[in-house]
């Protein structure tokens, strides 16, 4: 079955400095980030962001709702779920049984999986992907390394990747829907 929703994977963002030159760079890249969650949540859409991956989701919710607030989107909540049995909480599920998209932040993908990876929480979200056409399943760096089936889960840190440098894990699987 070919899922009825939208997978949108937005690559990551890395700050190696501040000279003149980078910090128009970073402003471009804040524009760019800025028309994607435009996109995102154009109009009247739902959003919760999934925050699990960071260990200081307390700073990832601050900095995406600056961001928001500066792109005039407030219909947003955040979700932070530190381990398997709160994914399980009606709570949660009812959210995401009503959001209009669903964005998993950056961190650590790894934690991600392992925290969300084959609980009720990943396979609902799997289910309204699979099945409703409004609805925008989006991530970030390690949200969105998470989307595949198997994802790189630690290693690749130096410009060049040697054999075994790179370790897998299974992710959420999305991408293989």
């Amino acid at each position: 079955m070919t899922p009825k929703g939208t997978l949108l994977i937005i690559g990551g963002a890395e700050d190696k400095g501040n000279n003149a030159k980078l910090e128009r760079e970073r402003k471009g890249r804040q524009q760019k980030q800025l028309q994607i969650l435009r996109l995102l949540l154009h109009g009247e859409r739902k959003v919760e962001i999934i925050t699990t991956a960071s260990n200081y989701h307390k700073k990832v919710k601050e900095e995406y709702e600056k961001a928001l607030n500066i792109a005039g989107i407030d219909n947003t909540g955040f979700i932070h779920i530190e381990d398997t049995k709160d994914a399980r909480l009606d709570n949660y599920l009812k959210r995401i049984e009503k959001a209009d998209s669903i964005f998993f932040s950056g961190g650590d993908q790894l934690r991600l999986s392992t925290i969300l990876g084959g609980t009720p929480f990943i396979d609902l979200i799997a289910k309204r992907y699979l099945e409703d056409k409004d609805l925008i399943v989006a991530g970030t760096s390690a949200g969105a390394m998470a989307m595949s089936k198997i994802m790189i889960s630690r290693g690749g840190t130096s410009e060049v990747v040697f054999k075994n440098d790179l370790k897998t894990d299974t992710g959420f699987g999305f991408l293989d829907l």
